[in-house]
């Protein structure tokens, strides 16, 4: 491996952190073969490129492979960082004690719960029907499932995960506040593919950008080294801490107004391969 370092104009990046669906990955899940070379060859010459995803760790291992990257991952937005070997980083772990009442609270609601680990998704017979939603991020594998999950063994707990109507999602959002006392992190969102909502519960603090600077730390350098891709609302927060920030042309518009470069190509035409190629300068 060589050393060296990626500039893009008077900005050294010693880190990469890309993330995958919308940004690396086309709008069929796949990955160009033009992105594999171009993060290959910067990845022999030295570089360190990481995923930073919202999917769990074992649905993000193929693509880390395929990449030649050896660096640890950031998984579930942040909620968990861990080696391509599985030596763990981070891991924000919620409380038992806090997601059984959450489990608890949320059963006289609407939205269905889904328990997310660093490596499989458990959810109740009865939302059996439902789990092609996380396909995406899956890959159709890594589920579990359970007859009830407060009779269950505790698990490790890194998201609790509900999907329902925008206004149930929205309530649920506020009760879990409520209940937690504002104690952890809350995320909405619309599915990109379906008619209904999301509402993701994390260790309070633990978003992209934390995972970022908690990687960084690890690896030596310094977050102002650090280039974030990305292209919607969770890639956000990785843009107010790294020294570079590049939006996909194909990402929300509030994403490439906060960015310091935007993509010329989209997800759909490789566009990190072409603008890490066109616009980086490596200098050994």
């Amino acid at each position: 491996m060589g050393q060296g370092l990626l500039y893009f104009g008077q900005k050294a990046v010693r880190l990469v952190a890309i993330d995958l669906d919308g940004t690396l990955l086309d709008d069929e899940k796949q990955l160009a073969p033009r992105n594999v070379e171009v993060i290959r060859s910067l990845c022999d010459k030295g570089l360190r490129v990481t995923l930073s995803s919202g999917r769990l760790r074992s649905s993000m291992l193929e693509f880390a492979s395929r990449l030649g990257t050896e660096c640890p991952l950031i998984c579930l937005n942040g909620s968990l960082i861990e080696s391509t070997s599985g030596e763990q980083l981070y891991h924000g772990f919620l409380r038992r004690a806090m997601v059984k009442t959450l489990l608890a609270e949320s059963s006289k609601l609407p939205p269905r719960p889904f328990l997310f680990t660093g490596n499989e998704i458990s959810h109740l017979s009865v939302d059996r029907e439902h789990m092609h939603i996380f396909d995406s991020w899956t890959g159709g594998r890594f589920y579990r499932q359970v007859e009830n999950f407060l009779e269950e063994e505790d698990p490790e707990v890194l998201q609790v995960h509900w999907i329902g109507d925008e206004e149930s999602i929205a309530d649920l959002e506020y009760r879990v506040q409520v209940w937690t006392d504002g104690g952890v992190t809350t995320f909405r969102y619309p599915s990109a593919r379906w008619d209904f909502w999301h509402l993701e519960v994390r260790k309070i603090g633990d978003d992209k950008g934390r995972g970022v600077v908690r990687l960084a730390h690890h690896l030596g350098i310094d977050p102002q080294e650090v280039m974030a891709i990305g292209d919607w609302w969770n890639d956000m927060p990785m843009f107010d801490v790294v020294g570079t920030s590049v939006a996909m042309s194909s990402g929300i518009r509030e994403i490439r107004q906060r960015a310091d470069f935007v993509t010329e190509r989209s997800n759909n035409q490789a566009g990190v391969a072409h603008f890490l190629s066109r616009q980086g300068r490596w200098v050994s």
